[in-house]
């Protein structure tokens, strides 16, 4: 199959699930958040063994609130972005073929030709199309009603991607 064509809805949770998963790429984040995590959990054993733990208990508070709350205003903020959306941005045509990748809504139309990609991401629940490493087009697997499709959309991704396509195995 040489191209696909599908169209679907934006949801609320495809702004969600893919600011999640931007936030757990950054490499720098999940370093500071390790090294957040190491620190909180060395310091309560010590504590308990001083007899009395209150004053490092409160300052490993800080790790933990980081570690809640930046997940917490990450799905605030995608929310507030999926909710400020003009309701014609939210169904979208998609067609990815051999000359490259179509976007197009109720307001704008977009054509990216493979070699102004330079990488792709496959998880769970999508496909991150990167265009630089501040722009993402997410893509819901979703939208890919039959397997065959989806197969057909991952031998595009790695026939004309090669080696910066990260897809699943057929």
């Amino acid at each position: 199959m040489n191209e696909v064509e599908v169209e679907y809805t934006l949801e609320q949770k495809d702004f969600i699930l893919g600011a999640l998963f931007g936030l757990y790429r950054n490499k720098m984040l999940l370093v500071i958040t390790g090294l957040m995590l190491v620190v909180s959990f060395t310091m309560i054993p010590g504590a308990f063994a001083k007899g009395d733990p209150s004053e490092i208990l409160r300052g490993s508070i800080f790790p933990v609130l980081f570690l809640i709350f930046l997940p917490m205003l990450t799905v605030l903020s995608a929310r507030r972005q999926f909710r400020s959306l003009p309701e014609g941005k939210r169904n979208v045509r998609l067609k990815i073929s051999i000359e490259g990748i179509e976007f197009q809504d109720g307001l704008s139309f977009s054509k990216m030709e493979w070699a102004n990609v330079p990488r792709l991401a496959e998880n769970g629940f999508a496909f991150h199309l990167y265009f630089t490493s501040a722009v993402v087009q997410v893509v819901p697997k979703r939208v890919f009603r039959e397997e065959a499709q989806l197969q057909a959309v991952r031998a595009l991704f790695r026939e004309q991607l090669g080696s910066r396509a990260n897809v699943r195995a057929a």
